[in-house]
């Protein structure tokens, strides 16, 4: 088990502040999470620190005139993470390599469906839908689609790898002390209770087809 442990350390000793690159970094971190699960160990009991304590990580949003949080609750819950947001940013509250895996692929996921929602404007169906509907009704629709699929095809791969390695516990366990962490901090945050409401049906099916169609997690998954 020592050489496991040590693995690991070096695995998560492998950012971009200690000379690798973001793509050598991610793909070390990925791998040290999946020696994690498969140990049962936490990052603490690999680091040698007396507990693992979780981190607080704030990021810009992407300017957009669409809502791109709107993922955002159905990922913190696979990453094990707590979040807030204000104008301007996005808060992110767990275990650093969490945290990190799930910034990475939530920015990741919210410029493939800017991207997609950008070539929607080019189909016939817009070109017609546009000409009695909103044109930003049309591509939020679209966007909000693309979303829910993309979130659904998440918990699907997440719900097949905790399957697979019988990490149930691990996760409640992680998930808990994350809760218990978050929940000291006091923090002042509003909560607001919202939902997703769709202002084009077909732009909506057509976001969920093109998530369907396309295999953007394969890459950053697997």
């Amino acid at each position: 088990m020592n050489s496991i442990k040590k693995k690991i350390k070096a695995l998560l000793e492998k950012t971009v502040l200690n000379g690798a690159t973001e793509a050598e970094a991610l793909s070390a971190l990925e791998k040290a999470n999946e020696l994690m699960l498969k140990y049962h160990l936490e990052e603490f009991e690999v680091t040698g620190d007396d507990k693992q304590k979780c981190v607080m990580e704030s990021f810009e949003k992407i300017k957009s005139f669409y809502d791109l949080t709107i993922i955002l609750p159905r990922l913190t819950r696979h990453f094990g993470c707590e979040y807030y947001t204000n104008k301007t940013h996005i808060f992110l509250f767990g275990f650093k390599q969490d945290v990190e895996l799930l910034k990475f692929i939530y920015n990741f996921i919210v410029k493939a469906a800017l991207k997609e929602g950008f070539n929607y404007r080019s189909t016939d169906e817009y070109k017609e839908l546009v000409k009695i509907r909103n044109p930003k009704t049309l591509v939020a629709s679209f966007i909000k689609g693309f979303f829910y699929r993309m979130s659904e095809k998440i918990t699907a791969l997440y719900t097949e790898e905790i399957k697979n390695t019988g990490v149930e516990l691990v996760l409640v366990k992680r998930d808990k002390e994350v809760k218990d962490q978050f929940t000291k901090l006091n923090l002042n945050i509003r909560t607001v209770r919202s939902y997703v409401s769709v202002g084009s049906y077909k732009s909506y099916q057509s976001g969920i087809s093109v998530a369907d169609k396309t295999d953007y997690l394969r890459p950053i998954m697997n």
